[in-house]
């Protein structure tokens, strides 16, 4: 079997920093790709300079005002490659990472998207533990990673698939499309559920992504955005139709718990009137699926912000 052309996509805004490691995990694999699309949006730090000293396969592409959703996409657009991988600029893939994702689809060729395991890390020598965000789902992949059938639900109850990790067919881009840009927030998932419900994915369970953990990563603000557009984004999985009763129950137990989440954060953002609206906007949908434990934690966090 020839070797396939592979584009890796990069959007990048102020990332002189990390970019040049990022890039240079990816030129450091056993396998060669064919182009490393970086997208800027519009950086101010000497970003761009630094990719245009590394040159080789490097292509610099620019998009302002889109986001991350955007600079993907006009990747996408411009890759010319079989493969498309897409690799945030502050990670790095792992030595052999794609030899092993190739060698996945080799032999199954029926496979149209590969993603794995993902290891955090502060300092290069940390070591790289996989970051598990729902056991039972970790297991269960383990258990079927060529054919989960069940990815959808899984997704449903966690947003695990680390979008550094991802590999797909350039073809899938017929069935599931482009990132969609109204979500400057969970893009990604939003994709990765559409994947799961319109393509044939696998999961190699190998960690072959280290995502970096430093100041410019920490959500802030961003916690209460991203609760807000998953929220948007599985309820309008709610009202799709087929969905088996197991996916629905899923979803109202994910949606209570982002609900909650989402509360907690405005509540430590001094937005106490929004946390107590969307504390009681739990009790109201929750429909059986609030534990015991929760309604107790959410009774005493909606008197706390009646208080503030």
């Amino acid at each position: 079997m020839n070797t396939p052309k592979i584009s890796v996509i990069i959007p990048t805004l102020n990332s002189a920093r990390f970019l040049g490691g990022a890039i240079d995990s990816v030129l450091k694999q056993s396998v060669p790709v064919s182009e490393i699309l970086v997208v800027d949006g519009g950086s101010n730090d000497g970003t761009v300079e630094v990719a245009q000293k590394i040159g080789g396969p490097v292509q610099i592409l620019t998009q302002e005002g889109r986001g991350r959703p955007g600079a993907r996409n006009t990747g996408l657009r411009r890759a010319s490659g079989d493969l498309i991988a897409f690799l945030d600029s502050d990670d790095l893939w792992v030595p052999g990472k794609l030899a092993a994702q190739l060698d996945f689809f080799q032999k199954h060729p029926e496979i149209e998207m590969i993603f794995s395991d993902m290891a955090l890390f502060k300092r290069q020598d940390d070591p790289d533990e996989p970051e598990i965000l729902d056991a039972d789902v970790h297991d269960y992949l383990r258990r079927d990673p060529v054919n989960p059938g069940r990815l959808l639900e899984c997704l449903f109850a966690a947003n695990f698939i680390p979008t550094s990790s991802v590999v797909f067919r350039k073809s899938c881009l017929q069935t599931v499309g482009f990132m969609n840009e109204e979500f400057l927030h969970c893009e990604d998932y939003e994709y990765w559920l559409r994947f799961a419900a319109h393509s044939r994915a696998a999961y190699l369970g190998q960690v072959l992504v280290r995502r970096r953990m430093h100041d410019a990563n920490a959500m802030g603000d961003a916690c209460v955005q991203n609760c807000e557009a998953a929220l948007l984004i599985l309820n309008r999985w709610r009202k799709s139709s087929g969905l088996t009763v197991s996916a629905g129950q899923i979803l109202a137990q994910r949606t209570v718990m982002i609900r909650y989440n989402l509360s907690s954060h405005l509540l430590k953002c001094g937005r106490s009137g929004e946390a107590s609206g969307q504390f009681r906007q739990i009790i109201k949908d929750g429909n059986g699926q609030i534990p015991f434990v929760l309604r107790l934690k959410i009774l005493a966090k909606t008197l706390l912000a009646g208080r503030a």
